[in-house]
């Protein structure tokens, strides 16, 4: 029995240099994944239901030059592809844990409704804007979009899609307020 048990101390003692020793993956935070991903890229394209919405992606620092915003905006004449596209990355960004910040946004988890409020808010005269916000930590994904009426014959839909760090807003250098 003493053996045996000697035998087993053994293994463990053994192999746990050899569990230390593997490397642990470490994940990057989200904001610094997009970050990468789009620094050498200011125009891209993005493909729904075999069609075409091309935004412009700008990047965001903080004074410690970290990323702390991603925001990618641009205009089409089709709502639908807009509504589609953006009504997508919310349904993706609830998958991956973000969870709605208001009444308005909680209602936009299912898909039929962006669409059909982004829709239903391009056929109006004005400008119309509907914006919904979602947070995982001191993450927020923030969609807007809405129509813009250039003149009796030309209106264009846009929209606005940003990602935000809220913990690296003020970098290091930032202070809490104390009043």
């Amino acid at each position: 029995m003493k053996k045996f048990t000697f035998i087993i101390l053994a293994f463990i003692a053994f192999s746990m240099p050899i569990i230390s020793q593997q490397k642990k993956k470490v994940v990057k935070p989200e904001i610094d994944r997009l970050a990468d991903k789009y620094k050498n890229d200011s125009l891209i394209t993005i493909y729904s239901a075999g069609n075409e919405l091309n935004c412009t992606v700008s990047v965001c620092y903080n004074s410690d030059n970290k990323p702390v915003e991603v925001i990618m905006y641009g205009n089409n004449k089709s709502k639908y592809l807009i509504a589609e596209v953006l009504a997508n990355l919310v349904i993706q960004k609830i998958k991956s844990g973000y969870k709605p910040c208001d009444f308005e946004s909680s209602l936009a988890i299912d898909k039929s409704y962006i669409i059909n409020n982004l829709i239903d808010s391009s056929n109006k005269i004005d400008l119309i804007k509907v914006c919904y916000k979602f947070t995982k930590g001191k993450m927020i994904f923030k969609i807007e979009g809405g129509n813009e009426i250039c003149g009796p014959d030309y209106n264009f839909y846009w929209f606005n899609i940003s990602t935000i760090d809220n913990g690296r807003v003020g970098g290091h250098k930032a202070t809490k307020l104390d009043i």
